[in-house]
């Protein structure tokens, strides 16, 4: 007890306190010898951060009377419950062991990366050198913590041989230590990217575009465009893009598990799992081993279930402690089948794997509850239960999500997207609450369309309002074109009625103002004595005369400026009748009338 308190309030970093466990065992167990041994003198090494740990570690030789004693040449064998705690003590240790594993897996795979064409990342070739220098140095250090790692899940720590299992741990550690002081960390930091358009990068740019398409789907759910996506993959034909093709191999899986499609799910984690066994990614393990077993169980395939969830429970027990799923699975498939409970709880499962909140909404939540009323016994209560509550939990997600987004819409005066959204929703799916609520929001969002709506009008009633008192306004000036034109654009309005009256009116007016002054114009020419001027005169007044012709088709005077017309061309004939033909203007020129000429 006194060993174990001091342990708990020393200052020192969890790896010094490791290798204090180590020595403390190793002399528990290995020495027979009652004579101390003589130590080496200790030294103390302070590291530099690397994944923001600093690492003080005291290194202490073990002596080879640590594992055999000199009187017997025999091996010491402690007990199982010396054993038992022994293995109790060391287990912070392999958390330890197991982070560093990770740190020097993804090491690995790093300098795998780069190992085919260090000059495509700008290496030159001392630096090249020193990078394959690395790459020995991490394969070493990986390998010495996972033979630890192996020790300390098959117990082995009381098997004294050559090296001892403390002179491992302090190896591994002093070499990684060592590694951490070199150049390498830097280097890695500094990767340039690599050259463009070659195979190798077509191929990863191909994978990196695919993790960002799967990873989006996965949020959304969108697990049909998972599978297109991961099919278009190409072949995976070196452990370079290993711990990608597993992310995206997982989601995958989990893609055809939704769909129900359970046989291929079952192969995909197969193989996914015996890869993750081969690189020692430990820490991915335990849930796809737990799927895999479930997958099986929800296909009344029991024996495959029962021998997958007595290896969670032997090889992962000390590493999970949350292991309870396991061994209530386990219960389940004892129980008789004569019952149906096993059957009932299998279609359960199988429901549960498959859940998608926007396609089963809260149906499992039901189902759950009905299983646990009728088997209130069942070892897997519990564990429906828990089904119980997940999914409520992601069907509630759903549900808010999907009450904000048309809330979104709605504001955004989206209305028919907003309804629609409510509308693709299956009532079935929902509970009555569910459905009420749902039947309210559609309600907000129709009166809030309504309310929307009469604003609009009013403000379009207004906006007419002022354009028909400018309209007004300009004809009262005998700015009559300007009138014309505000009348002409309330056509499609509720004032189109009284606009098309206007016009009238407004046309007339024009007309008969442009008659006017080419009357006076024919005037002038007759009481003038210069011929030159008279004829200016003649044909302005024409021309005034033939615009309103082309500016106003509509008007009812148009044979009273015909003849208007008529009179003053036997005007100019009198004078040239040749002056008619060559004083011919355009369309533009005859609706702006000519320019009026002086006295």
């Amino acid at each position: 007890m006194l060993f174990s308190y001091k342990l708990l309030v020393s200052p020192y970093p969890r790896p010094i306190i490791g290798l204090f466990l180590i020595l403390f065992l190793t002399f528990f167990y290995g020495c027979a010898d009652p004579t101390p041994p003589h130590p080496d003198p200790q030294k103390t090494v302070l590291q530099r951060n690397d994944y923001n740990n600093s690492f003080p570690v005291t290194v202490r030789t073990l002596d080879s009377q640590f594992s055999t004693s000199p009187n017997s040449g025999k091996t010491s064998s402690p007990t199982r419950e010396e054993m038992v705690l022994a293995h109790s003590l060391l287990l912070p240790n392999l958390k330890l062991v197991t982070e560093r594993i990770d740190a020097y897996e993804q090491k690995t795979s790093q300098l795998q990366q780069i190992s085919s064409d260090f000059a495509a990342y700008g290496f030159n070739r001392l630096q090249t050198e020193k990078l394959i220098e690395c790459r020995h140095q991490v394969s070493d250090i990986l390998n010495e913590y996972q033979l630890i790692k192996h020790k300390l899940l098959n117990k082995e720590i009381g098997n004294m041989g050559t090296p001892t299992f403390g002179e491992l741990f302090v190896n591994a550690e002093r070499r990684d230590i060592t590694y951490l002081e070199t150049d390498c960390n830097g280097l890695l930091k500094q990767i340039h990217s690599p050259k463009p358009n070659g195979p190798e990068n077509y191929l990863s740019s191909q994978i990196e575009e695919a993790e960002k398409i799967i990873s989006q789907a996965d949020t959304d759910h969108d697990y049909d465009t998972i599978i297109q996506t991961y099919r278009s993959l190409p072949s995976k034909d070196s452990d370079e893009s290993y711990l990608t093709y597993n992310r995206l191999s997982d989601r995958y899986g989990n893609a055809l598990m939704k769909n129900g499609r359970f046989d291929e799910a079952i192969k995909i984690y197969s193989d996914l799992l015996a890869q993750m066994k081969k690189n020692e990614l430990l820490k991915k393990q335990f849930s796809i081993t737990k799927r895999l077993a479930d997958l099986h169980f929800s296909l009344d395939q029991h024996d495959k279930a029962r021998a997958i969830y007595n290896e969670i429970g032997g090889s992962y027990a000390d590493l999970m402690k949350d292991n309870e799923w396991a061994r209530l699975q386990l219960g389940a498939l004892d129980v008789s089948n004569q019952t149906g409970e096993l059957k009932d709880y299998a279609a359960l499962l199988k429901r549960y794997l498959a859940y998608i909140p926007k396609r089963d909404g809260f149906t499992l939540i039901e189902e759950a509850k009905k299983f646990t009323e009728s088997y209130p016994f069942s070892p897997v209560a519990s564990i429906a239960d828990r089904m119980m509550s997940t999914t409520k939990e992601e069907a509630e997600k759903w549900f808010s999500e999907l009450l904000n987004r048309a809330d979104t819409l709605s504001k955004q005066k989206q209305y028919q997207d907003a309804q629609l959204i409510i509308e693709r929703i299956p009532p079935e799916i929902l509970t009555a609450e569910k459905r009420d609520q749902l039947k309210a929001k559609s309600n907000e969002i129709t009166v809030n369309e309504a309310i929307d709506a009469e604003r609009d009008r009013l403000e379009k009633e207004q906006d007419l309002q002022e354009k028909w008192n400018n309209a007004i306004l300009s004809l009262e000036k005998k700015n009559y074109d300007k009138a014309i034109t505000i009348f002409s654009s309330m056509k499609d309005t509720s004032y189109a009625e009284k606009a098309e009256k206007y016009i009238i009116e407004a046309v007339q007016l024009a007309v008969q103002d442009s008659r006017r002054r080419a009357a006076e114009l024919f005037i002038r020419s007759t009481k003038t004595s210069d011929q030159e001027n008279k004829i200016k005169l003649l044909l302005t007044s024409r021309r005034i005369l033939q615009g309103v012709l082309i500016k106003y088709p509509q008007t009812n005077l148009a044979d009273k400026v015909n003849s208007n017309i008529e009179r003053i061309e036997h005007e100019i004939t009198l004078i040239d009748p040749s002056l008619l033909n060559s004083n011919k203007l355009n369309e533009e020129d005859l609706i702006n009338g000519g320019n009026t000429p002086s006295e």
